[in-house]
């Protein structure tokens, strides 16, 4: 009974989490949108709306530099712990080649005797 209450409770939290994201993207695609379409009727606006126009695309423009300042700061994290994880898996493989190698020279070490053994 605990299992399926905790496995509702999972659920709705993955849902609640989804469709939070979900929002996040349908917002951020409408500020690139009206962004777009801010810049395009400027073009064509009367300059008295060009001050207002401006500081809706400053507005704008702003989130969007803040979001690509982001995105690539994640970027250089991800390629930060990218490299970590294949310092780590070197230094793994060292000392599994490590281990193995000395296990080899303990092989060769015990063979030593039965090696003496025979060329006597």
């Amino acid at each position: 009974m605990f299992a399926g209450v905790s496995g509702k409770s999972v659920y709705e939290s993955d849902s609640i989490i989804k469709q939070s994201i979900e929002n996040i993207v349908k917002k951020e695609k409408k500020i690139i949108s009206d962004y777009e379409n801010l810049r395009n009727f400027r073009k064509v606006a009367n300059p008295t709306f060009i001050s207002d126009l401006d500081k809706l695309l400053e507005e704008r423009k702003m989130f969007l530099t803040y979001k690509i300042d982001s995105k690539e700061d994640q970027c250089k994290s991800l390629l930060k712990l990218l490299e970590y994880i294949n310092t780590l898996d070197a230094k793994d493989k060292q000392l599994q080649s490590d281990i193995l190698l000395d296990k080899i020279n303990s092989i060769e070490n015990e063979t030593q005797p039965f090696k003496m053994v025979l060329l006597k």
